[in-house]
């Protein structure tokens, strides 16, 4: 019998070894094989700052690269690129899963899509907290977007950027 596949998206590049090892105990590494594919996989930290840097209004994304090392990027223009890895790992998985908690729209897909942001806000929606609650975000330029994003669901928000990757 065929183990079920899952294949993980990142919006930086694949491998991630700091994530997808982890996820992979919890899902049960013995009876779900995964592969992994990265929207920037295919381009050098030089491309990816030359083509992908945010412009004055754009929504910015921080993500990781193979060496560990962060980088931010535009949303807009990271949408084409991440759909290009989303058509190539319904080839090869049963369902595909987002390593992003950012918005995305819902991208047309053979396969089942996971988004974590859709996870999250509906547990987010289920919370009747009504006390300060902090969000981290990597970068401090994420501060209005992600106010704007969680203030629905909580009234007393603490915003504090902290980077996954550089540790401040």
């Amino acid at each position: 019998m065929r183990k079920s596949s899952i294949g993980f998206v990142t919006i930086g590049q694949s491998p991630r070894t700091d994530v997808v090892p982890e996820i992979m105990k919890i899902l049960g590494e013995h009876e779900i094989s995964y592969v992994e594919a990265g929207a920037l996989d295919d381009l050098s930290r030089e491309d990816i700052e030359r083509d992908l840097r945010p412009e004055p209004g754009d929504i910015i994304y921080v993500t990781r690269l193979r060496d560990g090392g962060e980088v931010k990027i535009s949303k807009k223009k990271l949408l084409p690129l991440l759909e290009k890895k989303i058509r190539e790992l319904e080839k090869k998985s049963d369902i595909i899963a987002i390593l992003c908690s950012g918005e995305f729209p819902d991208f047309e897909s053979i396969k089942p899509v996971i988004y974590p942001d859709k996870i999250l806000k509906g547990i987010a929606s289920s919370i009747g907290y009504k006390g300060r609650t902090a969000v981290l975000i990597p970068a401090k330029e994420q501060i209005d977007y992600a106010r704007e994003k969680w203030s629905t669901y909580f009234k007393d928000l603490v915003i504090i950027p902290v980077s996954p990757y550089t540790h401040h």
